[in-house]
Formats: structure tokens, C-alpha cells, sequence
């Protein structure tokens, strides 16, 4: 999931993987999923949108490749682990939630 801003400041959370466009017209970025017939007004520009869901989508590449790379040459995966988590954590917004895991 990815954090994004609504019309009225706060935060909402959305897949990446629904993401089914994007666009902007009088100033006003759009986001439509496949499961929303209709648009989702944001804060962010589209290119801060599209970031976002690129940064994502590399981070979890990075942590699913990362498992087999840590065990053949650490053979402890936990601290390549800890560090996707965390990367996924900050995409999502979570990293100043001050909750527990």
C-alpha cells in the first residue's frame, strides 16, 4: 500500500497494483483503481503519484530477490529483511504511525 493525500488532508491508502490511472486536469490529480468506478482526488502531483507506486513496486522486487541473494551469501536473511520492511514501511506512510507491527 502507498499513502496518499486526499481533497481534504488526510491520509489514504491505496494499492499499488490497482492503480489503473492517473491524470490531472485544472490542477487536480485523479487516481482511478480497478475496483472504483470512479476517480479518487489526491494532493499529489501525478509524477509524485506514479513515484510513489515505482518505489513501491522496486521495493518489493528488491525483498522478494533478496531472500534467495542473503541466504546464499549471509545465510542469515533477517537484516535484508528488516531493511525492505522498513523501505515498505516508509512508501506506506507507516513510518510515524507509532504503532506496533
Amino acid at each position: 500500500m502507498i499513502k496518499l493525500t486526499d481533497e481534504h488532508g488526510n491520509a489514504t491508502y491505496i494499492s499499488p497494483d490497482n492503480v489503473t490511472a492517473i491524470a490531472i486536469r485544472d490542477q487536480i490529480t485523479n487516481v482511478w483503481t480497478c475496483d472504483s468506478g470512479r476517480p479518487m482526488t489526491v494532493k499529489e502531483t501525478p509524477e509524485e503519484v506514479t513515484r510513489k507506486i515505482l518505489e513501491y513496486k522496486l521495493a518489493m522486487v528488491r525483498y522478494k530477490e533478496s531472500q534467495h541473494e542473503t541466504v546464499k551469501h549471509h545465510g542469515d536473511p533477517i537484516y535484508l529483511f528488516e531493511c525492505a520492511e522498513d523501505a515498505l514501511r516508509n512508501l506506506a506512510g507507516l513510518e510515524d504511525s507509532g504503532h506496533d507491527q
